[in-house]
């Protein structure tokens, strides 16, 4: 069993040794190392900008859950009212 997953690791490493040695290999390395240059330039947010942030969503999307709500109760009076069906 050991054997056979070091064959496995091996056969993984030269597989990627021969995929990078192709233009489709060359091009993504390039684009990995891109990628790994511009993610150190994110200035990440603190955990206190998160937090705000987060409950700033949070109480938005309930505002707007309960406008959307109140509105749909509306069209549905309006809409029993006007076809004469429903219990409203």
């Amino acid at each position: 069993m050991l054997l056979r997953a070091i064959g496995v690791l091996i056969a993984i490493a030269l597989a990627a040794v021969v995929a990078l040695q192709s233009a489709q290999g060359q091009s993504l390395w390039k684009f990995t190392q891109a990628a790994r240059v511009e993610l150190r330039k994110v200035v990440w947010p603190t955990r206190e900008e998160t937090i705000q942030t987060t409950i700033a969503v949070l109480v938005f999307a309930l505002i707007m859950g309960t406008f959307f709500w109140l509105l749909d109760l509306f069209l549905l009076f309006v809409t029993s009212k006007i076809t004469g069906q429903g219990g409203l």
